[in-house]
């Protein structure tokens, strides 16, 4: 058993010092890339043009006018021709009955059809009344359609160690670029 848990530790340690070997192998890669050289220098801006796209806009506005209008005043409708349409229909009605029976019935169905027949003929004798001119406001909603031009960002040729590069800034850099510039050995 005193074997056994000996060659558990040695198997251990032997862990311990493969991670350790790792660690300092991976702390040298950092070390190298700490190392690496990054400074900033300046370039001549040679041109930067604007990268511009078109945008659409519909502004909503309310455009209203007077305008006048002919109206035709609506007479208000007597009840007098229904009333009279049905006490004359109810006395036809009760007239043409044969017995007491059938004259009840006559006059009730003669007093209702007297009183629509009253009501149509009181209504088409109200007519309109005379027209007259009011002016009245109108509105509605129109919209007003624009393009503009919106710029993007900058398209910027300059120049570095005397060759001309190009890329795109969001903002206009001026006459000169800041360049971020990283020398790294190779080993």
């Amino acid at each position: 058993m005193g074997s056994e848990l000996e060659d558990n530790l040695m198997k251990i340690k032997n862990i311990i010092k493969s991670l350790a070997a790792f660690s300092a192998l991976v702390g040298t890669c950092g070390l190298a890339y700490a190392q690496s050289d990054v400074s900033y220098v300046y370039a001549t801006v040679l041109e930067a043009d604007p990268m511009v796209r078109i945008v659409s806009h519909s502004t909503p506005r309310e455009e209203c006018w007077r305008e006048q209008v002919v109206r035709h005043e609506q007479r208000a409708q007597s009840p007098t021709g229904a009333i009279m349409g049905g006490i004359i229909g109810a006395a036809i009605g009760h007239e043409l009955g044969h017995h007491k029976r059938n004259k009840q019935v006559g006059a009730v169905a003669g007093a209702l059809l007297g009183s629509a027949v009253g009501n149509d003929v009181s209504r088409a004798h109200a007519g309109t009344g005379q027209p007259h001119v009011v002016t009245q406001q109108r509105c509605r909603t129109v919209f007003d359609a624009y393009e503009e031009e919106q710029i993007t960002g900058y398209r910027v040729i300059y120049r570095y160690n005397g060759k001309n590069y190009t890329t795109q800034t969001r903002q206009h850099p001026g006459d000169t670029l800041k360049l971020r510039v990283s020398v790294t050995p190779i080993q």
